[in-house]
């Protein structure tokens, strides 16, 4: 089994990582990983798993799997919109970060050093969609007058009383501008179980997926996801289940 991982952080087009950082460590109980990167998602409507942790554990028996997963989770939305003439504009933004745990039996080493695995599964609850560690839609409307640029903006009636018509002839209005900006960092634990796993070394990794999607009219709006510090820690158990109480509890 690797005594120390090669990375932490998939390089990918639409990631960046920055300072990244590890700590691992293995024996036959526990399995620790942390990390001090940085994964920043900038691309908008991008649905993909990056690995953010990963680290290995030695399962001698049929045994269960407890993962404590914690993250920083950041999000950003900025959301403007442009109105005149008291026509009504909107603008959205969404970004959220889900986290999964992959699970795979760690079957050695090729001839270029390279993991030989098994196929993936994924940890509970709710297996390869992941846990939603933090989500955000932020939606702006505005109905504004706008700008008055010019007198011709007010024609007199059949009294000869000027009267405001943003539709004559001649008028000029500059669009008036609301603009929305929210960023924030928490931090998020939870955590994932395997269970009746057989004896085996296993590589487990911790992916996440950042989603942003957004949507405007005359405005505009933008997006961003982000998984910052993280660490893992993996325990090997032993559930007792209804047929272990021998009392049918």
């Amino acid at each position: 089994m690797k005594g120390q991982l090669a990375t932490v952080i998939a390089t990918a087009a639409s990631l960046m990582a920055l300072g990244a950082t590890q700590a691992t460590a293995q024996n036959a109980k526990v399995g620790v990983a942390t990390s001090g990167a940085i994964l920043l998602e900038a691309a908008s409507k991008t649905n993909s798993w990056d690995p953010v942790l990963t680290t290995y554990i030695r399962v001698p028996q049929q045994k269960d799997l407890v993962f404590d997963v914690a993250l920083q989770c950041g999000l950003y939305t900025d959301t403007t919109v442009r109105t005149s003439g008291g026509k009504k504009d909107t603008s959205s933004a969404k970004a959220s970060v889900a986290v999964r745990v992959a699970v795979q039996q760690w079957r050695g080493e090729d001839n270029r050093g390279n993991d030989i695995l098994a196929e993936p599964f994924y940890a509970l609850p709710n297996g390869r969609d992941g846990v939603v560690y933090c989500s955000r839609k932020q939606t702006i409307s505005a109905t504004l007058q706008g700008i008055i640029e010019n007198l011709l903006c007010f024609p007199e009636n059949a009294d000869g009383v000027p009267t405001f018509d943003p539709d004559g002839p001649g008028c000029e209005l500059t669009d008036e501008e609301v603009q929305l900006v929210l960023e924030t960092l928490n931090a998020n634990a939870f955590n994932f179980i395997a269970t009746d796993l057989v004896s085996g070394d296993y590589k487990i990794t911790v992916e996440a997926e950042i989603v942003t999607d957004t949507d405007s009219q005359k405005g505009g709006a933008s997006a961003r996801g982000m998984v910052g510090l993280g660490s893992m820690v993996v325990n090997e158990v032993r559930f007792v289940k209804k047929e272990d109480t021998g009392s049918g509890l």
